[in-house]
């Protein structure tokens, strides 16, 4: 291109996978917004050496089949190269200088800055990702305000800074070219997700108990927690369950968290703080899961704006079963769920990036280690990417012998970690599989119809999420490849007779994904006649989501009467001639909130034995009883906790009433004189 004096200025190079629409006189490229399109200026040269540049410098090229074309004004001439062919030494050249090279090192300048005292700002967390793209800037489902632009050294492409828009939100990005492979792009996210962390430390504050689902889990890492290598002590021996679980997940988060908890023994804190702190943990685990997950849909240039994306991306953190017997906090589940998250959240990540192998072998691991019945997922999955021809079959063979090996490391490592926590040769999913598949007994537990996931257990779970993604798929066909190895996973676990919502959460983040698509195509043309009436239906359902998550949030918090009963008693029932005392927690108050974490020290001690009939406990010499009935001969009632009963609907303000009742009872021993002279709340 030559310039006012005919003089040439510029070589343009670009890059892309579309034809785009036309290229002005400066070398500023035009194109549409969906289209992936990458242009640079090259410096400046003589004419002469124009075309010469095309056959050495490295067009940028997007990870699929594209194509780099090189451009020269004086000649006119148009080269079609390979993108894995060219090498450009600007994008190649490596410094000597090890100091120089690579943009997370310091400068040369750092030795003489260490003599000088200076007071240095604590650094925010920082999370990379490095995504093969011709767009510098990937959609990541939020806004960012663009505040600065830094040249950088031995690279053409300059690195970019953004702040994130949202109010009160301090996190920033940056964004550059790797140097030694310029078809990289590295983002840089420093800082933290305010909103994600703030609803998941918000429901474990507030809700801090668990359930019998969980009860696993959580009696495994206070076990690890408190007692450590004295496995004799350890709770699964005295109450191993139906079937074994693994010990992997609780062994991740009990390190994790171990430095906190070992601070707070120092400080003789109650172990209920422990419980907050495991659970955090699991969160932060399952939030940088999604984040990742997120932060990879932009590989598959599938857009959806920050507000709905967010949103439906954490329906299923506040979605909440109302069914009066299995009804938990399902914001961050402690159980086996909450690791199995974090395995298939990489998975769908991987899966997005295109990186498929690395997507089965997450879903081998979580098979493996977490729940057997995953393999409902992997195999609509890998059918799905053979059909496509997505998976390279010359390499097949080779990738199918390493998933196997991926296989046999996992379940090897299972076997490892559980034989020893269990004193025999165990590996968990393996009697997990026999029980329920083979054997059948899941059944036991009550039954559903086929079709209860569908009609019953999705639409609960994911309230608006649930017709903004079947609305997202007819949208938008790419949906379609994403949502049926899911829908399979679904379809084909409904024929299991025995289903719990749990077994089916983790096809939850693909179906917010085409929510989030729907909901993001529908805002954008709200100012259409048709779409605006969608755009009412959809904000309508959102408001009913808000509606039901608050209310199913309250039926949540009322429906752990055992902790609550416990906590109280601890408060307010400490006897000071009393050298132990002794509190008996029945079956019932045992799943409904009681933990080992909720437990204190000594003179406090517990007895869970099982068996005791009403009469026999007159004949014990127990101090209190957590109880569900009522009356216990030879004990008072001194006060019980009311929980959850049901949900009922009135013509008034509000619609929804919660109904509550008296759940748990809490007794003492009519001998205890102490005890006797105490005022107590009494029993309604």
């Amino acid at each position: 291109m030559e310039g006012e004096r005919g003089v040439t200025n510029y070589g343009l190079q670009v890059s892309f996978s579309s034809t785009p629409q036309a290229i002005q006189e400066m070398g500023f490229v035009q194109f549409d917004e969906n289209q992936a399109v990458m242009s640079f200026l090259a410096p400046a040269q003589p004419s002469h050496q124009v075309s010469q540049s095309l056959n050495s410098s490295t067009a940028i090229t997007n990870s699929t089949n594209s194509t780099a074309v090189g451009f020269s004004h004086n000649d006119l001439q148009v080269g079609t190269l390979d993108p894995k062919a060219v090498n450009d030494e600007s994008c190649a050249n490596k410094a000597n200088d090890g100091n120089n090279n690579s943009w997370w090192r310091s400068s040369a300048g750092s030795e003489k800055m260490s003599k000088v005292k200076v007071r240095r700002k604590l650094r925010e967390p920082r999370f990379c990702f490095q995504t093969r793209s011709d767009v510098d800037v990937l959609d990541d489902g939020y806004k960012w305000r663009k505040y600065g632009q830094k040249v950088v050294k031995n690279s053409l492409h300059p690195r970019s800074y953004f702040r994130c828009t949202h109010n009160n939100c301090r996190v920033k990005k940056r964004i550059e070219r790797l140097s030694e492979d310029c078809r990289m792009v590295i983002t840089t996210y420093e800082g933290s997700d305010v909103l994600l962390g703030s609803i998941a430390a918000f429901y474990v504050l507030m809700v801090p108990f668990t359930k019998v689902e969980e009860s696993f889990n959580i009696q495994a890492m206070h076990d690890v927690l408190y007692h450590r290598h004295h496995l004799d002590n350890y709770d699964h021996f005295e109450f191993p369950g139906v079937v074994p679980r693994t010990f992997i997940g609780a062994l991740l988060v009990s390190i994790l968290s171990s430095p906190i908890v070992l601070a707070m023994q120092l400080m003789h804190l109650p172990k209920i703080y422990g419980l907050l702190i495991v659970r955090l943990a699991l969160g932060c685990i399952i939030l940088s899961t999604l984040r990742f997950f997120r932060i990879q849909n932009s590989g598959c240039n599938l857009e959806y704006s920050a507000p709905y994306g967010l949103m439906v991306t954490n329906v299923w953190k506040e979605s909440r079963k109302l069914d009066k017997k299995e009804e938990r906090n399902e914001t961050i589940m402690i159980g086996f769920s909450g690791f199995l998250h974090d395995s298939l959240n990489l998975a769908y990540g991987h899966w997005l990036k295109g990186s498929f192998y690395s997507a089965i072998n997450y879903l081998v691991f979580a098979t493996t280690i977490f729940r057997c019945d995953i393999v409902l997922l992997l195999g609509p999955l890998g059918l799905e990417l053979l059909l496509v021809d997505q998976v390279n079959f010359i390499l097949e063979s080779i990738e199918v012998l390493h998933s196997d090996n991926f296989f046999v490391h996992s379940s090897g490592l299972a076997m490892l970690v559980d034989s020893i926590m269990w004193k025999r040769l165990l590996w968990p999913e393996f009697e997990v599989f026999w029980f329920n598949s083979i054997l059948n007994r899941s059944s036991e537990w009550g039954t559903h119809s086929i079709h209860w996931y569908f009609t019953s257990a999705l639409p609960r779970l994911l309230l608006a999420a649930y017709p903004l993604f079947m609305l997202g798929v007819l949208l938008d066909r790419r949906l379609l490849t994403l949502v049926l190895p899911v829908l399979s996973f679904v379809v084909l676990y409904s024929k299991l007779p025995h289903k719990e919502l749990r077994f089916i959460i983790s096809s939850v983040p693909m179906f917010n994904l085409c929510a989030a698509v729907a909901a993001s195509r529908i805002y954008n043309n709200r100012k259409k006649s048709f779409w605006k009436f969608l755009n009412l239906i959809m904000l309508g359902l959102f408001l009913i989501s808000l509606g039901c998550t608050i209310i199913t949030f309250m039926a949540s918090y009322a429906n752990y009467p055992s902790g609550y009963s416990l906590k109280e008693l601890h408060q307010i029932g400490r006897l000071d001639k009393t050298n132990e005392i002794w509190v008996h927690i029945d079956p019932f108050s045992a799943i409904n909130g009681i933990s080992l974490f909720c437990e204190n020290e000594l003179p406090w001690r517990y007895s869970k034995e099982e068996g005791i009939t009403l009469k026999e406990f007159g004949r014990r010499n127990f101090t209190y009883l957590i109880n569900e009935h009522s009356a216990v001969e030879g004990y008072k009632c001194l006060f019980n906790v009311n929980g959850f009963s049901r949900l009922r609907i009135q013509p008034g303000f509000p619609p929804v009433i919660l109904d509550k009742e008296s759940r748990v009872y809490i007794h003492g021993n009519i001998k205890n004189e102490e005890l006797m002279h105490k005022q107590w709340p009494g029993c309604s």
